[in-house]
């Protein structure tokens, strides 16, 4: 039972480092770290064999995810291809300078929210 336990903490650590790996906010991957310390403690519990093992899961699952997110298919599958929104949402460019990464996102279109009200 108590292993049951600690590899349910795990699993919930790993969700946990995970979102934190894909995190565009200021904090980047800040708040995960304590997830992380987390992590790190339950493992002392487990053999060197599986403390490996979980590790190298881990980082196999996350470094793909962390790795230049900001232009990640994974994460953005829609990146490079083209497609028609048909419910009155507009594709826009933001500039560099308002983020400091230069990306295209969906908004809705101001002339037909304006015409609602």
């Amino acid at each position: 039972m108590r292993k049951t336990k600690q590899f349910l903490i795990l699993s919930v650590c790993l969700i946990f480092i995970a979102a934190g790996a894909v995190n565009q906010g200021g904090s980047g991957f800040l708040f995960a770290l304590p997830v992380v310390v987390a992590f790190i403690y339950v493992l002392r519990a487990f053999s060197i064999k599986t403390k490996i093992t979980l590790i190298a899961v881990a980082a196999i699952l996350i470094v793909p995810l962390a790795w230049k997110h900001e232009v990640n298919k994974m994460i953005y599958p829609w990146i490079g291809s083209e497609f028609i929104a048909t419910c009155d949402w507009e594709a826009i460019q933001y500039e560099p300078g308002y983020t400091g990464y230069s990306y295209a996102t969906l908004v809705p279109k101001v002339r037909k929210l304006m015409s609602s009200m």
